[in-house]
């Protein structure tokens, strides 16, 4: 993934939440199994084996989605292709990459095949700059004038401080507009946000915020903003559906060298049911 222009990015490792007994019924409710032999079938690729995925938004409202796979990359462009209403534009750039690009009705879609096991999809945005494009040519080793998301200073710390992690959010910064009075105006000096979601116990999931950025004038006072900005979170209709008021381990701040950071133990059943209706269940379902 390309750090220009990134505005978020989400990462993590589904066949670890998967794999899963305590949690496989509550993630059941949000992406039923039904409903992923279906995506499957139709890209080839089963999300609940999959070690490494990730999210990632751009301007134009492209959205790149990016994935770690096990099967032929040439099923998963012929999947992919079968879905497509236009007639599609294909270039191979080498040996295993590839790119395709049309339409599904009037939205444009991408795919780049790299290597045996990266598929690239995007969604929106433009075929020759868009975030597949760039994938293929970072592949070949062009754009070395360009950071990769990771090479990004903020973003490289925080993946860092979150290797490993199965579940992973990046923000980067600055931050400015309405945005920067964002946690309490904490934002306005912030250099990048991240979280972190560790599965740790039966129904129990570790939340950690860090937010990067030179607070050490104040550091205490800092902390205590941060705290009063996830009071702000928890006590708003989102956190209320979420649950983030009734935590298992209530929420510690702390101050570290360049970041703020925030530790939180989350009930996962509560969390995933608020999660479902937040993101997956239709207003029908919502309402029952």
């Amino acid at each position: 993934m390309t750090a220009a222009g990134l505005r978020w990015l989400v990462g993590g490792a589904p066949a670890i939440w998967w794999g899963l007994d305590w949690m496989r019924d509550d993630l059941r409710a949000i992406a039923s199994d039904r409903g992923l032999d279906a995506l499957t079938r139709a890209t080839g690729i089963d999300l609940r084996t999959t070690g490494e995925v990730a999210l990632a938004g751009y301007p134009q409202q492209a959205v790149a989605y990016l994935v770690r796979h096990a099967r032929d990359p040439r099923v998963v462009e012929a999947r992919f292709r079968e879905r497509l209403t236009h007639r599609p534009v294909r270039r191979v750039a080498g040996h295993q990459r590839v790119s395709v690009f049309g339409r599904v009705g009037n939205e444009r879609r991408g795919l780049a095949t790299i290597g045996p096991d990266v598929a690239v999809f995007q969604f929106g945005g433009e075929r020759r700059t868009g975030p597949a494009r760039i994938a293929v040519r970072y592949s070949l080793g062009e754009l070395t004038d360009i950071p990769r998301a990771r090479e990004d200073p903020a973003l490289a710390s925080l993946a860092r401080a979150f290797d490993g992690a199965p579940g992973r959010a990046f923000w980067p910064g600055p931050f400015d507009g309405d945005v920067a009075g964002g946690l309490r105006g904490l934002l306005s000096v912030s250099t990048g946000v991240g979280l972190r979601a560790m599965p740790r116990a039966p129904d129990a999931i570790d939340i950690t915020l860090l937010v990067l950025g030179d607070y050490q004038e104040n550091p205490d006072r800092a902390a205590a903003l941060l705290a009063r900005a996830w009071d702000d979170v928890t006590t708003a209709d989102l956190g209320s559906l979420l649950s983030l008021e009734a935590p298992i381990r209530e929420p510690t701040t702390f101050p570290l060298p360049g970041a703020l950071g925030l530790h939180v133990t989350l009930s996962a059943s509560r969390l995933l049911r608020g999660l479902r209706i937040v993101t997956a269940a239709s207003i029908r379902d919502a309402l029952r």
